[in-house]
């Protein structure tokens, strides 16, 4: 599945994508393909979580956990 962002606010860094996996507890890779060209691919990410996503950091920030 693809989604897209864009921010048109520059000074803005609060852009938020929301992916739904149905009952999966995990996925087992994300890539983003970032604006200028380049991709970044992580993974393993749990279900229920947020995670923060930096251009070539090749580990994803968990942010929080929601168990339910």
């Amino acid at each position: 599945r693809q989604r897209q962002m864009c921010i048109r606010d520059r000074a803005s860094n609060d852009g938020v994508l929301h992916f739904g996996i149905g009952d999966e507890a995990s996925v087992k890779n994300v890539t983003v393909h970032w604006a200028d060209g380049g991709k970044t691919s992580y993974g393993p990410l749990q279900a229920r979580a947020s995670y923060t996503l930096r251009r070539g950091e090749p580990v994803a920030t968990q942010l929080s956990s929601n168990p339910h």
